[in-house]
C-alpha cells in the first residue's frame, strides 16, 4: 500500500522512518497549491485500493488570490479522489482552528470539504480524540491518535540555520545572533545560582500565549521572591510587539536571542530547570517531546487542552490563571517525579505506521 503525505518536515520524516514494513510512505514535497497535481500525478496509473492521501495542514496564506486557489485546487483534489474511490485520511494538527488563518471563512469551507471527505481523522494524542469528537459531531468516519516521538539531538526543530557571528541588541542580554558555542557559555553565567532557568523558542503565533506572558511571569517570580530567569529564542519583531520587544530586549532577567536557530536541546538541557509554555488551542506541540525526552519538566499556563496532558501524563506542572502557584510550581521542579519514560513508552514515531494501515 502507497501513503501519500503532504509536506516534507522533521515530523513526516520521522513518520516515514518508523514506518512498518508493508506501509510505503512517500512524502509529497512543494506548496499546498501543488498537492493536488502531483497526487493526480503519482495516482493516475494505481488501481484505487493501492494508495491512500494524506492531508496535514490546512493553513491558508496571507494573499487572498492564493487562498482561493488553494481552495479550488483541493476540491479538484477531492473530487478526484472520490471519482476514483481512492481513500483519504486527514492528520488533524489543530483541532479547533489552524494556526495560521488569514480568511477565515475560506479556511471554514476546506475544513467542511476534508471533514465530509475524510475516511480518517487522525489526531496527535489520545487525549485529543475527545476534543476532535466534540469539534466534528458531524464526521461518521474513524477519529484516532497517532503521535510523534522521542527527540533525537540531530533534528532542527525551529530551524536548520545555524547561528551566525555575534550581534547584540541595545540589552544587557539580547543579541540579534550568537553561536551556540557562544550560547552556551553565557548560559552558564547567566543561570542563577539560587534560582531557576526556563526556556522558550519558537516563532509568533496567535496561538502561542508564553511570549506575551513571559512578563506577567517574571513579575509573578518577583512578587513570589523567586530568582527566575528566561531564555528566549524567537524571531519577534519589534513592529508585531512594541512592548514585549523590549521587554525582552531590556529585562535583566531575559536572555534573547532574537532569531530561530538550530539548537542542541539535550546538552541546553543541562543547563535550564523547565520548559515555558502555553497555547490557547487544542493541539500537541513537539516541544512537549523534546522537553520530556531531555528529562525536562514543563510549565503550562492554564489554557488550551496542555493543562490536562500535563496532569494525565505526569510531565509538567499547571500555573493558575494568575500566576499564583508559580512559587509551589517551581519548588515541584525538584521534589515531583516525572513520568518522562512511560509517556516515551507509549508516544512512539511508529504509532502513525501502525494507526493508518
Amino acid at each position: 500500500m502507497l501513503y501519500l503525505i503532504r509536506g516534507n518536515d522533521f515530523k513526516a520524516k520521522k513518520w516515514k522512518e518508523a514506518a512498518p514494513e508493508g506501509v510505503n510512505i512517500h512524502l509529497i514535497k512543494g506548496s499546498r497549491i501543488s498537492f493536488g497535481l502531483k497526487v493526480f500525478k503519482k495516482t493516475i496509473k494505481l488501481k484505487a485500493r493501492e494508495v491512500v492521501v494524506i492531508q496535514r495542514y490546512l493553513n491558508d496564506y496571507p494573499s487572498l488570490l492564493k487562498s482561493i486557489l488553494l481552495l479550488c485546487t483541493e476540491i479538484c483534489l477531492l473530487f478526484y479522489l472520490k471519482l476514483r474511490g481512492i481513500k483519504f485520511y486527514w492528520v488533524c494538527h489543530n483541532i479547533n482552528r489552524e494556526s495560521h488563518e488569514n480568511f477565515p471563512a475560506i479556511l471554514r469551507i476546506r475544513r467542511k470539504l476534508t471533514i465530509r471527505d475524510a475516511r480518517k481523522i487522525l489526531v496527535l494524542d489520545p487525549i485529543l480524540v475527545k476534543y476532535a469528537k466534540e469539534k466534528f459531531h458531524d464526521f461518521r468516519g474513524e477519529i484516532l491518535p497517532i503521535s510523534f516521538g522521542e527527540y533525537e539531538r540531530n533534528v532542527s526543530i525551529h530551524s536548520t540555520k545555524e547561528a551566525g557571528e555575534k550581534k547584540m541588541l541595545n540589552g544587557p542580554n539580547a543579541f540579534r545572533s550568537l553561536s551556540w558555542t557562544d550560547l552556551l557559555t553565557s548560559i552558564k553565567s547567566f543561570r542563577p545560582q539560587n534560582g531557576y532557568l526556563g526556556f522558550c523558542a519558537g516563532s509568533v503565533l496567535e496561538k502561542k500565549k508564553y511570549l506575551e506572558n513571559i512578563p506577567k511571569l517574571i513579575e509573578a517570580a518577583k512578587k513570589q521572591g523567586k530568582n527566575l530567569k528566561l531564555l528566549v529564542v524567537s524571531d519577534l519583531r519589534e513592529i508585531e510587539n512594541q512592548e514585549l520587544h523590549q521587554f525582552l530586549v531590556s529585562a535583566p532577567e531575559i536572555f534573547f536571542v532574537n532569531s530561530l536557530v538550530s539548537l542542541d536541546l539535550s546538552e541546553l538541557a543541562h543547563h535550564i530547570d523547565f520548559y515555558w509554555t502555553g497555547y490557547d488551542d487544542w493541539s500537541m506541540p513537539y516541544s512537549v517531546y523534546t522537553a520530556v525526552s531531555t528529562s525536562t519538566p514543563t510549565i503550562t499556563m492554564n489554557i488550551g487542552v496542555l493543562p490536562r496532558v500535563m496532569e494525565e501524563y505526569e510531565i509538567g506542572l499547571t500555573l493558575s490563571e494568575n500566576f499564583e502557584n508559580l512559587n509551589f510550581c517551581l519548588e515541584q521542579l525538584n521534589e515531583k517525579r516525572f513520568a518522562y519514560t512511560s509517556f516515551l513508552g507509549t508516544h512512539k514515531w511508529e504509532n502513525f505506521g501502525i494507526i493508518i494501515q
